[in-house]
C-alpha cells in the first residue's frame, strides 16, 4: 500500500483538526495486534478463570451483566497458543461456524493453534457447550499492523444443538448491506475487561458476560481519533461516558436490531492504547464490508452423493472424486504429514538412498530455490517442501499450514540442504498468510505465504526463483515438460525420500487433468501426466513446479494433490498455477521493506510494513511517522512522546545531545553563572559522592553523560551513553569527587566498557553499561562508592518514596545549561502510571518518576544515580534512561534502568576477579600468582610465556601494539605487491573464501587489522578484542568483502554498530567474539556468501582430528613479513585437553583449538577470521580466530579460537535482532 504525500497530508489534516491524544494513532503495543494473545489474552485468561472461581459479579466497561439465553449467538474463545491461553469473543453464523477477529488467531508475534469455543454459558471456564476447533480461517489480507481486515471465521468439526440458549445470529442482507447504522444505537457483549486504563491499571475482570449500549457514529468523527487505522471497513461506536468494550472483549459482536431480532453488524477490533474509559470510540471490522468473504467461508462441499453421480457418468474411479481421506486436504498433517516426517528422519538416519516417484535424486545447488518445510502442530511435525521467492519469503501450500482439522503453528524452513533433517540455513517463522479463499474440501486456492523474520543468505546453494511476468501470464505451459522436486514419499506407502529428489514431467491442459478430477479442477491449478507412474507424492505438497526460460528456471505451479489411489497408478498430479495467483502472490511479497537507523525512507514507495514490524523489535510505521509530522507542522501538535525516535529512542544521543551539551556546559563553565538541574539544587561537593561525570570521545567529539561509582574500579552508566544506536564512543573521561565537569576532582580515562548483552536502542531496553576503571581510584569524604540493593531490598519497587536525582545536565531542555552538578528530588511512582505516558517503552525492568511541578532529570543527566535511603545510606535503585521528547518540565514521567532488575548482572560485572591482573598498571600478576604458574610450567615443561604474558596472549593493547604497525605494514607490502603467506600456508585467490571478511579498525591512534565471517548479508562475526582490547576502543569497522586484497578492491562498507558478547573478558581472552551488523544486505556473489553455523548434531561435535582451515590477511610469521594477501592455512584440530597443556589458564570448553606443527598457525592479524571444515561439499564455520603462542607463530604452539557451537545462542540471537 503505498501513501502518496499528499494523501498523507489529507490524512494529517482530518487528525490536526481535532485535539488527538497521539497514542491512539501510533500506539502499536496496544492499538495494533501485535502480542495481543501473550500481552492481554493469557494474563486476562487467568484473572477471568480466578475471578470466576471467586464467583464475585463484575461487568462490561459501563454495561451491565447479562443473563443466560440474552445474547444466544455470543461464542466465549480461549485460544491455546504456545504461552499458554488467551481470552477472545465470537459470533455464531451457522450450527457450525463462528465469527470473530483475526488477531484472536495470529496477533502479529504469536499463532494459536486451538480455540475452546464456549457456547450457551454466560461464564467462560464452566458451564454451556464446550467445543474445540483447529480450523481456522484469518481473512487473506489480514494485517496486524494496521489492524485491517481483522476477522476470522472458526470451522467446528460438526454442528452445535441449537437451543433458546445457543442460536445464530442473523447477517446484513439486501438493502441492509448499504447501511452504515450510524446514529443507532449497537449492543456490545463480551468476556472482557470492566475497565482498563493504559496499560495496567485493570480493575476487575468481567468473569460474568456482560453487554453495553453503544451509540454508533460516522468513520469520519471516529477516524479523527485513529486516522491512519480506520478504514471503510471499519465500524466505529462512541466511548461518551467512559462506555466501550475492552481487553478480552476482541472478536465479540456489535449488533443492532431488525425486524425484532438481533443482526450482526461489526466484530469487536480495536480500541484507545490509552484505556477503555478515556471517552476514546471502539472500532470494529464492518460486517457488510466483509459480507462476501463471510458467505464463502459458510459455503459446504457439494455432497458426495452428487460427486458419486457424476463419477458414475463419466466412468471416473470414484475415489478420485470424493476421498476426502486423500484427496481433499483434510487430515493432511496428521495422516500424511506427521507420519512422514518420521519415516524420512529414520531414512536420514540410517542413509540409505532413494527417490521421487520415478525421479532422481537431487545434488546441494541444483534446485536452490527448494525449501523443505516442518510443520509444528499439535501432534508433531509434518513435512512439506516451498520455493523461495524473495530473500524473506516462501511460497507453499495452504493445506500444509491448515489442513480443515490440524492447524500448524510453526514452520522450520530448511534452505541450501538435500536433506530435510540435517544441514543448511534452518529458520523457524509463525507468521503465514494463507490464501483468504482457501477451501479445504475442494481444494480451491491452495496457496500459502511464509514470511521469514529475516533475509537469508543467498548463494550457490539458496537462491530465490524467478515468477511469471509479462506474456509469461497467459501462457497455460501445456505440451511443456516441467520439474517437480521435493522430500516426499518415493512412492505410496513403500520408501521416504530423505533425499531431496525430482522427477521430469509433462504437462498437460485442465480439460485432461478434469476428467480424472472432475470437481476439483479449477482455472486456476494446472497439471501434469502420471504417464509411466512418475508423479509427485505425499511430503512433495507445496513444494515447485518448474519450466526453463531464458535458461533460468520459472515457477508455475505449487503441488497440491493427486490421485486417492497412490502415486504410481498414472493419474494425473494438480497444482495451484502460479499465474492465476501473481497478484496475490505479490501482494504478499512486497509488504516489508527494511529502514535503517537513520529512518531514511524510500522516497514516495513507502508500503505498508516499515521498521522491521515481523521481527518486533521496532513496530513503528514510516506512514505513521509522516503522517504525524505533518500533524505536527499543521497543528503545532508534540507529538514526540509517541513516536520521535530522535529523542525518545537513543538513536543519535551522542551527536544530538551529548556533544552539542558538552559544548555548553563547557562555555558556561568558564562563564561561571550559576544553574540548577530542573526544578532542583546546585550541589555541594561531597554531597553525591558516589555522581561521577562522564564526557565520551566518539566520532564528531565529546558527549555528556553521568554515572554512579560502584567499587573503586567500576562505574555503573547507561548503555546509550557508550552507543546510542548510531554513534560508538570509544573512550570515557571519568570526573569523580567535583561539581564541575570540565575541571577539579579526580579524572580518568577508560575503553574497558561492557554494555549490557540485550542493550536495545530503538525501544531503550536494558539500558545498562559498566566501566572498568584500569585501577583503583582513591576514596575519600569526596569520592565513594554507593550501595546496591540486596536482600528484602530486591522485592521492594520503591512506588510512593521520594528519590534524589543527580546530575550534570540540562536545566530546562534548550535554556540553560548546569554546569555544576546539581539535584531533585522526585517520588517514584508506579510502573503502571509511567506506562500511560510510555505504552510502549516501560518495562518491569525500568522505574519511574513522577514530573509533577516540572521536576524532572534532564538531557546530560543520562546515566546518572537515582537514589533513596536506607539505614541513613545512599541506595542506588535506578540509572537514568529518558524523558519526554518534549522537554523536560512539561511534567511528563521520567524513566530509569530499575537496579534490582540487573543486579545479577551488575554484580557479575562488578566482581570480575581477572582485574588484579591490572591493577598495578604494567604488574599484571601477584608475587603468588607468579609462582603459582612457575609451578605448573615446571611439572607440565610448558613454556612458562605462554601461560602468564599478558601482553602477547591476553587481549590487552591488541590494536595499538599489534593491529595498527601491522595495517602500516600491509598497507606497505600491497603497494610494493611482494607475495607473501600466511604462516606455513598458501595465497589464495578471489572467491575462494567468499564468507572472509577484512576489518580495519579505527580507534583513537590509527586502524588495527583483523579478519571476520560474513553469517549474513548484514551480520559479520569476528573476535571481540578486534572492537575493544581491555586498553583501546574502536570505534569503526572498515569492512572488506570479495577481495584478496585488505586496502583494495572487492566491496567496502564501514560500520559502528557492533556488538561484542556481555561477558567478554580482556584478561583471560573468555567470550572473545563479537557481531558486526551492517547498515543493509551486501550483494552476494560467486565472490561474497555467507557461511553455514552448525545446527543440529553438529553441535555436539568436537571437531577434534579433522582438519580445518584457517584464513586470513595477518602475518606470515612473527615479526618478519606481512600477508599483503589474503593466505589460508590447512591445520588439524586438536582437543582442549591437549591445548590446555600450553594455555592452562586460558583455554576453556568454549575455546577450540588447532596444532602448530611444522610451524603452520594463524598469526597476529588474523584475529577474528574463520576456522573452517566441510560438512555436505559445504563449509561450516567451527571457530573465530582469538590468540596464540606469545613466543610467535611458527614456534609450534597451538592457536586458540572461539568455539562456535559454544556461542550459538548468542550468534543467533544477534542475527535475528533487527531495528
Amino acid at each position: 500500500m503505498k501513501f502518496l504525500g499528499l494523501a498523507l497530508l489529507a490524512l494529517a489534516a482530518v487528525a490536526s483538526a481535532k485535539n488527538i491524544h497521539v497514542e491512539d494513532v501510533i500506539d502499536l503495543e496496544d492499538i495494533t495486534a501485535y502480542g495481543y494473545l501473550a500481552k492481554v489474552g493469557k494474563p486476562l485468561a487467568d484473572a477471568i478463570r480466578k475471578a470466576e472461581e471467586e464467583a464475585s459479579a463484575s461487568r462490561i466497561v459501563g454495561g451491565s451483566a447479562s443473563s443466560l439465553g440474552q445474547f444466544p449467538y455470543q461464542a466465549g474463545l480461549l485460544a491455546d497458543f504456545a504461552a499458554g491461553q488467551g481470552v477472545c469473543g465470537g459470533s455464531l453464523i451457522s450450527a457450525n461456524r463462528v465469527l470473530t477477529a483475526a488477531h484472536c488467531w495470529f496477533d502479529g508475534q504469536n499463532q494459536a493453534w486451538r480455540f475452546t469455543v464456549v457456547l450457551g454459558s454466560i461464564r467462560l471456564f464452566s458451564g454451556g457447550t464446550r467445543v474445540t476447533s483447529s480450523s481456522v480461517v484469518m481473512h487473506g489480507s489480514w494485517l496486524p499492523s494496521l489492524i485491517r481486515n481483522d476477522v476470522a471465521v472458526i470451522r467446528l468439526n460438526s454442528n452445535v444443538a441449537l437451543s433458546s440458549n445457543i442460536a445464530v445470529i442473523a447477517l446484513p442482507s439486501g438493502s441492509q448491506l448499504n447501511e452504515n447504522f450510524a446514529g443507532e444505537t449497537a449492543v456490545a457483549s463480551g468476556f472482557g475487561r470492566t475497565y482498563y486504563y493504559c496499560t495496567g491499571a485493570g480493575i476487575t475482570i468481567n468473569q460474568f458476560l456482560s453487554h453495553v449500549s453503544l451509540p454508533v457514529i460516522t468513520n469520519a468523527v471516529c477516524r479523527a481519533s485513529f486516522p491512519l487505522i480506520v478504514q471503510d471497513s471499519n465500524i466505529c461506536t462512541s466511548g461518551a461516558g467512559g462506555r466501550s468494550t475492552c481487553q478480552g472483549d476482541s472478536g465479540g459482536p456489535l449488533v443492532v436490531t431488525r425486524n425484532n431480532s438481533p443482526l450482526l453488524i461489526g466484530v469487536t477490533s480495536f480500541g484507545s492504547a490509552r484505556g477503555c474509559q478515556v471517552g476514546s470510540p471502539a472500532a470494529f471490522a464492518r460486517v457488510t464490508s466483509f459480507i462476501s468473504w463471510i458467505n464463502g467461508q459458510l459455503f459446504l462441499a457439494l455432497t458426495l452423493l452428487a460427486l458419486a453421480a457424476v463419477a458414475s457418468a463419466k466412468n471416473i474411479n470414484v475415489e478420485d472424486a470424493i476421498d476426502l481421506e486423500d484427496i481433499t486436504a483434510y487430515g493432511y498433517l496428521a495422516k500424511i504429514g506427521k507420519p512422514l516426517a518420521d519415516e524420512i528422519r529414520k531414512a536420514e538416519e540410517e542413509a540409505s538412498a532413494s527417490r521421487i516417484v520415478g525421479g532422481s535424486a537431487s545434488s546441494v545447488g541444483q534446485f536452490p530455490y527448494q525449501a523443505g518445510l516442518l510443520a509444528d502442530f499439535s501432534q508433531g511435525q509434518g513435512v512439506c517442501g516451498g520455493s523461495l521467492l524473495r530473500a524473506n519469503r516462501v511460497l507453499t501450500a495452504a493445506h500444509c499450514w491448515f489442513d480443515g482439522q490440524n492447524q500448524a503453528w510453526r514452520f522450520t524452513v530448511v534452505l541450501g540442504s538435500v536433506r530435510l533433517f540435517s544441514g543448511g540455513t534452518r529458520v523457524t517463522s509463525s507468521n503465514v498468510v494463507m490464501h483468504g479463499s482457501w477451501n479445504p474440501s475442494l481444494i480451491r486456492n491452495d496457496v500459502a505465504m511464509i514470511r521469514l523474520n529475516s533475509n537469508v543468505g543467498l548463494s550457490n546453494n539458496i537462491a530465490v526463483i524467478a515468477l511469471p511476468s509479462g506474456s509469461q501470464l497467459n501462457e497455460n505451459f501445456a505440451g511443456e515438460n516441467a520439474i517437480a522436486s521435493g522430500f516426499g514419499r518415493t512412492r505410496a506407502g513403500i520408501s521416504t525420500n530423505q533425499f531431496l529428489s525430482h522427477v521430469t514431467l509433462p504437462v498437460i491442459t485442465n480439460a485432461v487433468c478434469r476428467s480424472s478430477f472432475p470437481l476439483i479442477i479449477q482455472d486456476s491449478n494446472i497439471c501434469t501426466s502420471g504417464a509411466g507412474g512418475r508423479s509427485t507424492c505425499q511430503g512433495d505438497s507445496g513444494g515447485p513446479l518448474v519450466v526453463t526460460r531464458n535458461s533460468r528456471p520459472l515457477l508455475i505451479g505449487v503441488t497440491s494433490f493427486g490421485s486417492a489411489r497412490g502415486c504410481q497408478v498414472g493419474s494425473p498430479a494438480a497444482f495451484a498455477r502460479v499465474t492465476s495467483y501473481i497478484s496475490w502472490i505479490n501482494a504478499q511479497i512486497s509488504p516489508i521493506i527494511i529502514c535503517n537507523l537513520q529512518y531514511k525512507y524510500a522516497e514516495s514507495n513507502i508500503l505498508t510494513y516499515c521498521l522491521l514490524i515481523n521481527n518486533g523489535n521496532m513496530r513503528f510505521l514510516a506512514l505513521t511517522l509522516l503522517a504525524l509530522a505533518a500533524v505536527a507542522s499543521a497543528k503545532n501538535i508534540n507529538v514526540e512522546d509517541a513516536i520521535d525516535l530522535e529523542d525518545i529512542t537513543a538513536y543519535g544521543y551522542l551527536a544530538k545531545i551529548g556533544k552539542p551539551l558538552a559544548d555548553e556546559i563547557r562555555k558556561a563553565e568558564e562563564e561561571a553563572s550559576a544553574s540548577r538541574i530542573v526544578g532542583g539544587s546546585a550541589s555541594s561537593v561531597g554531597q553525591f559522592p558516589y555522581q561521577a561525570g562522564l564526557l565520551a570521545d566518539f566520532s564528531q567529539g565529546q558527549g555528556v553523560c553521568g554515572g554512579s561509582l560502584l567499587r573503586a574500579n567500576r562505574v555503573l552508566t547507561a548503555a546509550h551513553c557508550w552507543f546510542d544506536g548510531q554513534n560508538q564512543a570509544w573512550r570515557f573521561t571519568v570526573v569523580l569527587g567535583s561539581v564541575r565537569l570540565f575541571s577539579g576532582g579526580t579524572r580518568v580515562t577508560s575503553s574497558n566498557v561492557v554494555m549490557h548483552g540485550s542493550w536495545n536502542p530503538s525501544l531503550i531496553r536494558n539500558d545498562v553499561a559498566m566501566i572498568r576503571l584500569n585501577s583503583n581510584v582513591g576514596l575519600s569524604n569526596n569520592i565513594a562508592v554507593i550501595a546496591l540493593p540486596s536482600g528484602s531490598q530486591l522485592n521492594e519497587n520503591f512506588a510512593g518514596e521520594n528519590a534524589i536525582a543527580s546530575g550534570f545536565g540540562r536545566t530546562s531542555a534548550g535554556i540553560s545549561v548546569n554546569q555544576f552538578l546539581s539535584h531533585v528530588t522526585l517520588p517514584v511512582i508506579t510502573n503502571a502510571v509511567c506506562r500511560s505516558s510510555f505504552p510502549l517503552l516501560i518495562q518491569d525492568s525500568n522505574i519511574c518518576t513522577s514530573g509533577a511541578g516540572g521536576r524532572s532529570t534532564c538531557q546530560g543527566d543520562s546515566g546518572g544515580p537515582l537514589v533513596v535511603t536506607r539505614n541513613s545510606r545512599p541506595l542506588l535503585i535506578g540509572v537514568t534512561s529518558f524523558g519526554s521528547a518534549r522537554g523536560c518540565q512539561v511534567g511528563s514521567p521520567a524513566a530509569f534502568a530499575r537496579v534490582t532488575s540487573y543486579i545479577s548482572w551488575i554484580n557479575g560485572e562488578s566482581n570480575i576477579l581477572t582485574y588484579c591482573f591490572i591493577n598495578n598498571g604494567n604488574m599484571r600478576f601477584l608475587a603468588l600468582t607468579l609462582l603459582a604458574l612457575a609451578a605448573v610450567a615446571s611439572a607440565k615443561n610448558i613454556n612458562v610465556e605462554d601461560a602468564i604474558d599478558l601482553e602477547d596472549i591476553t587481549a590487552y593493547g591488541y590494536l595499538a601494539k599489534i593491529g595498527k604497525p601491522l595495517a602500516d605494514e600491509i598497507r606497505k607490502a600491497e603497494e610494493e605487491a611482494s607475495a607473501s603467506r600466511i604462516v606455513g600456508g598458501s595465497a589464495s585467490s578471489v572467491g575462494q573464501f567468499p564468507y572472509q571478511a577484512g576489518l580495519l579498525a579505527d580507534f583513537s591512534q590509527g586502524q588495527g587489522v583483523c579478519g571476520g565471517s560474513l553469517v549474513r548479508a548484514n551480520r559479520v562475526l569476528t573476535a571481540a578484542h578486534c572492537w575493544f582490547d581491555g586498553q583501546n576502543q574502536a570505534w569503526r569497522f572498515t569492512v572488506v568483502l570479495g577481495s584478496v586484497r585488505l586496502f583494495s578492491g572487492g566491496t567496502r562498507v564501514t560500520s559502528s554498530n557492533v556488538v561484542m558478547h556481555g561477558s567478554w573478558n580482556p584478561s583471560l581472552i573468555r567470550n572473545d567474539v563479537a557481531m558486526i551488523r551492517l547498515n543493509s544486505n551486501v550483494g552476494l556473489s560467486n565472490n561474497i556468501a555467507v557461511i553455514a553455523l552448525p545446527s543440529g548434531s553438529q553441535l555436539n561435535e568436537n571437531f577434534a582430528g579433522e582438519n580445518a582451515i584457517a584464513s586470513g590477511f595477518g602475518r606470515t610469521s612473527a615479526g618478519i613479513s606481512v600477508n599483503q594477501f589474503l593466505s589460508h592455512v590447512t591445520l588439524p584440530v586438536i582437543t582442549n585437553a591437549v591445548c590446555r597443556s600450553s594455555f592452562p589458564l586460558l583455554i576453556q570448553n568454549s575455546n577450540i583449538c588447532t596444532s602448530g606443527a611444522g610451524g603452520r598457525s594463524t598469526c597476529q592479524g588474523d584475529s577474528g577470521g574463520p576456522l573452517v571444515v566441510t560438512r555436505n561439499s559445504r563449509p561450516l564455520l567451527i571457530g573465530v580466530t582469538s590468540f596464540g603462542s606469545a613466543r610467535g607463530c611458527q614456534v609450534g604452539s597451538p592457536a586458540a579460537f572461539a568455539r562456535v557451537t559454544s556461542f550459538m545462542s548468542w550468534i543467533n540471537g544477534q542475527l535475528t535482532f533487527k531495528k
